[in-house]
């Protein structure tokens, strides 16, 4: 399966320290596209004023494949809408592993790739997946 990396930088995949496997940045780099945030309320304390303003509202992405039967890689954000059901894509779609366990540091605690992928969508069904598959009789 071809994979269209939709990020605006390489992701490297590692295994016990050794790069595995690279997917190159592409010509497309997927962004949501938010309402502008509303301020809910303002607040005031003895170390100053703030805004508390609503989280965003993703309307829809920009810079995607025209094709969306392609499989392709997203950042947490779009692949999360994407699995949400707010954004539709026809293909799967994958973000690298930016978990603690996932992520791949350097020495500085820079993120410089992943131990693996996650796959947002289709939504993946462990009770029809190995090892987890249920066998019938």
């Amino acid at each position: 399966m071809d994979i269209v990396n939709c990020t605006p930088h390489d992701v490297i995949v590692y295994s016990n320290g050794v790069e595995v496997m690279r997917f190159p940045k592409s010509q497309h780099c997927i962004r949501l596209v938010a309402l502008p945030p509303r301020v809910i309320r303002m607040f005031g304390n003895s170390l100053g004023t703030g805004w508390v303003v609503e989280p965003p509202i993703y309307t829809h992405m920009e810079g995607a494949p025209k094709d969306t039967t392609k499989a392709i890689l997203v950042s947490m954000p779009v692949g999360q809408e994407i699995a949400a059901g707010r954004i539709n894509w026809d293909a799967y779609v994958f973000g690298p592993d930016s978990s603690p366990d996932g992520a791949v540091r350097d020495d500085n605690g820079n993120i410089v790739g992943t131990k693996g992928l996650i796959q947002y969508w289709p939504t993946p069904r462990w009770e029809n997946t190995a090892p987890y598959a249920k066998t019938t009789q």
